[in-house]
């Protein structure tokens, strides 16, 4: 009979933990390799190089290194055998997946570049909804030690004037909707189901603190985060006109799901 040993309050066989075990060692060869090497050593570098600021260039490369740190976060969580939380960042990189490509499938480079600089606008936009909701509540006579301290920093200078056309950009699920096909399949699934992770929901609840086949959950979320990530890539590769990478990204894609043994496989 196998020996049973307590991990997390989750009960797992000696085989399956041989398994976790081997899923770990497949895990630090990719981000040695796929991550650091590949991504971080070349790809990043070379997107990077001087060249002409762009709104266009300078949302997609945050884009890049925001979800690629994401990605080695995502796999850090799972070699430590924390699949729910990483499924919590993939659902991050997911969403800069779907903005990526609302960039991307813009149908003509002026609205490419205004959709970049709402993005980048947006940040002040919002500030600034903020900073009026806060002098309201201080002039209630609330938080008003943290308004405060906040005007002492200068977090109430007046925001830079929006530029010509400025448009609030889409909701995620606006995006979804533009985008169509399959991306709005998984915008109403995938992240929906997903998004109960970070919520105080009882859906999802059971893979905490109940049994569950952490190998499984395992899969699920390496399978999110990677092929969310490379989805954003190639879209990245494409708005900033350089393809030298495409096939090397996909190649190395389809080798990971070798070596993992996802059920589900990258689909570009």
């Amino acid at each position: 009979m196998a020996k049973v040993f307590q991990v997390r309050k989750i009960t797992v066989d000696e085989g399956k933990l041989r398994q976790l075990g081997r899923r770990k060692d497949t895990l630090i060869f990719v981000r040695d390799n796929y991550l650091r090497r590949f991504l971080k050593g070349k790809v990043i570098p070379t997107l990077k190089q001087p060249g002409d600021y762009t709104d266009v260039r300078g949302v997609v490369l945050h884009f890049v290194e925001k979800s690629t740190k994401h990605l080695g976060a995502a796999i850090l969580l799972c070699s430590q055998s924390y699949p729910e939380d990483a499924l919590i960042i993939g659902r991050a990189i997911m969403e800069l997946c779907f903005y990526t490509q609302y960039i991307a499938v813009s149908t003509t480079s002026a609205e490419r570049d205004q959709r970049a600089s709402n993005f980048i606008y947006d940040a002040e936009r919002q500030r600034g909804t903020r900073r009026a909701a806060l002098k309201a509540l201080h002039a209630q006579g609330k938080c008003v030690e943290w308004v405060d301290d906040m005007d002492s920093i200068g977090e109430f200078v007046a925001p830079p004037d929006m530029p010509p056309g400025f448009v609030q950009p889409p909701t995620l699920k606006a995006i979804a909707e533009k985008l169509g096909g399959e991306w709005e399949c998984q915008y109403n699934t995938l992240y929906w189901s997903v998004s109960k992770l970070a919520h105080p929901s009882a859906l999802g609840a059971h893979s905490y603190v109940g049994d569950a086949d952490i190998e499984s959950e395992i899969g699920s979320s390496i399978n999110l985060a990677f092929s969310m990530h490379a989805r954003l890539m190639q879209a990245a590769l494409f708005l900033l006109d350089n393809d030298s990478f495409s096939t090397a990204l996909e190649g190395h894609m389809a080798k990971f799901i070798e070596l993992a043994n996802l059920e589900t496989g990258f689909q570009s």
